[in-house]
């Protein structure tokens, strides 16, 4: 099916929420109502659900729906001295960035050690626990940090030599670590005796992504590999989980197969879905179906068997000519904007998010 031209999933920010305030250099939602805007002066200002303390606040009230909550209102998360933010990445109800001087730090709800502190008790929900007082992630490695990303319960660092760190919740195997046991909620379980992820010999790592219990690593050749919570998602055509159990790591873990000639260049990771942006502009998403998110005109999943993948997993179809720029995930929704700047989305629209003025789904016909 063709998906409708509709508007670029992102944020509008209205002129008074951020009024007097530098300008705004980039904007991360969590999948659970939470969203930080990492400014131009690198700053982060955080609004929306404050469970466990996630704006870190030093409370647990929620901000942004009522009047004069944003604006010059809204404070900046205390960091600490000379500490200012690179990256964001916000998981269900935590929040972590990477700082300036290369190290991360991390707030919320710390049950399974996503804080990466050595303990599991919610830290933000009190001002003293924040600033200088907020610790650092001990990851052991003094190396430059490239990405930093988050999925539910659980983070990841990819290092600038391609190697990647995960800590926090493993109950699905999403750290990679080939066993369940979460890391972060002791001090023993950090620093050098936290484990790299084993993803075998291959090229170098160009982008990490984590969403809800699984993570992805995309190669500099156009490969990639995915692990963690098992069925569709993963797309390894198989229904069980990958990384929990010894031996389903390294040469182990096979390449996701998109495909003959199929070369990735981006990926979008969501609850149960991913997307793939490749050579030539076009859409590749395998996962859940719930919605039609998929965008294959049907309900049916892919990538829970081997014959759902590779060449008989069809491209999004997005139009005549349509060449993808660049690809985002909701949920249960997706987003690609093309070349000649045209917005399309589709998957689940329950409250308008794919921006067509009405409620009605799109993808499953």
């Amino acid at each position: 099916m063709k998906i409708p031209v509709t508007l670029w999933h992102v944020i509008l920010f209205c002129s008074p929420c951020f009024a007097q305030t530098p300008a705004v250099k980039k904007v991360v939602n969590g999948s659970l109502a939470t969203t930080c805007a990492l400014l131009t002066d690198n700053a982060v200002k955080c609004w929306g659900r404050n469970s466990y303390g996630a704006l870190g606040m030093g409370h647990t009230s929620h901000r942004g729906s009522n009047a004069g909550e944003m604006g010059t209102n809204l404070p900046t998360v205390s960091l600490g001295t000379n500490q200012i933010a690179r990256q964001i990445a916000i998981g269900s109800f935590h929040v972590c960035v990477l700082l300036n001087d290369n190290r991360v730090k991390c707030w919320g709800k710390g049950d399974h050690g996503a804080l990466g502190v050595g303990h599991r008790r919610t830290i933000g929900d009190n001002l003293s626990e924040m600033g200088d007082n907020l610790a650092f992630v001990n990851l052991g490695y003094n190396q430059p940090i490239a990405q930093l990303v988050a999925g539910w319960d659980f983070n990841c660092v990819l290092f600038a030599d391609s190697k990647i760190k995960c800590w926090g919740e493993n109950s699905k195997g999403q750290l990679g670590l080939e066993d369940t046991n979460d890391r972060g909620v002791s001090p023993e379980q950090l620093g050098t005796r936290l484990p790299f992820v084993n993803l075998g010999e291959v090229t170098p790592v160009k982008q990490i992504t984590a969403s809800a219990l699984h993570a992805c690593a995309l190669f500099e050749d156009g490969r990639l590999k995915c692990w963690g919570g098992g069925g569709s998602v993963l797309g390894l055509g198989i229904a069980e989980n990958r990384g929990d159990a010894p031996d389903e790591m390294g040469e182990a873990l096979p390449f996701v197969n998109l495909g003959s000639g199929v070369i990735v260049e981006k990926l979008a990771t969501a609850t149960s879905h991913t997307c793939a942006l490749v050579q030539g502009g076009r859409v590749k998403c395998w996962g859940g179906n719930f919605f039609g998110v998929l965008g294959l005109g049907d309900l049916r999943e892919r990538g829970r068997h081997l014959d759902e993948m590779g060449d008989n997993l069809p491209f999004v179809d997005l139009g005549t000519n349509a060449i993808v720029v660049d690809i985002a995930t909701g949920a249960q929704h997706a987003c690609a904007r093309l070349a000649n700047d045209e917005i399309k989305c589709w998957g689940y629209n329950g409250y308008g998010q794919l921006g067509l003025e009405d409620t009605r789904s799109r993808g499953s016909q």
